[in-house]
């Protein structure tokens, strides 16, 4: 498997966030709250500045991550940043290449929209008309980005040949093409985003319960691991033991 890798520091999975924390919706937003305590800087106007960091980011990765069809997001490859800016790493699976579970589809909100992500990006207000606002705010991003498309469809089809294994001929290209769906005029295309953001917050306890499995997953691995290390090392310390003269 050959990639790219980009340092980022000053940031952390939103996995580590909620095995230390929990999954409650203000997780995300207190953690944000103590970095800025941490450094000295919890002002409104911080505060104010890192949930719309939050709220651009998050929508834009939601955009982004619908029409690629970006999948495996779990939530150690969702990170959040101290500025509040959340972002997505490891995009080994795209153009709806979901992954399943013994045939049962694990990702089925169209992208991920959770509790706690509202909570952040609406400052914790978590009102209707909060959420309509960032719903249109969204869907307005979608729109916007429809009428640049090609700037995303010329390299996918420019990179058919590549090599990359979920994108082999042209049919995979076309994931793209029905997201965007271009015989949609504007009001149409808003709509039907918008109905796709609907969709994601009712079905957003599929997605927790997701990442719940994925963090007692992470953590039996670890415990394992910390079994492992600790019968080598009674092993080893048996054989230093033995050999002392």
């Amino acid at each position: 498997m050959e990639g790219m890798i980009h340092l980022v520091q000053d940031a952390t999975t939103l996995g580590s966030i909620q095995s230390k924390r929990g999954f409650k919706q203000q997780i995300l937003l207190e953690w944000f709250e103590d970095k800025l305590k941490e450094e000295n800087r919890r002002t409104d106007q911080e505060l104010d500045l890192g949930c719309r960091r939050f709220a651009s980011s998050c929508a834009a990765y939601s955009v982004i991550t619908y029409i690629l069809g970006i999948g495996d997001r779990h939530n150690d490859n969702i990170m959040l940043h101290k500025s509040g800016r959340l972002f997505h790493i490891d995009f080994g699976h795209i153009l709806g290449h979901f992954k399943s579970f013994y045939g049962i589809k694990r990702e089925r909100a169209p992208f991920i929209m959770t509790k706690d992500f509202l909570y952040f990006a609406s400052k914790g207000k978590m009102s209707k008309t909060d959420i309509q606002k960032y719903r249109d705010y969204c869907a307005e991003l979608f729109v916007q980005l429809r009428e640049s498309a090609y700037l995303i469809l010329l390299p996918f089809v420019l990179m058919i040949n590549s090599g990359l294994p979920e994108l082999q001929s042209k049919e995979d290209v076309s994931y793209i093409f029905n997201a965007i769906d271009f015989k949609l005029d504007i009001p149409e295309a808003k709509k039907i985003f918008e109905e796709k953001f609907n969709e994601s917050c009712e079905k957003s306890w599929s997605t927790e319960l997701n990442f719940k499995a994925h963090n007692m997953r992470i953590a039996g691995s670890v415990k394992a691991k910390t079994s492992n290390s600790q019968i080598k090392n009674l092993i080893f310390d048996d054989q230093t033991e033995i050999t002392e003269p």
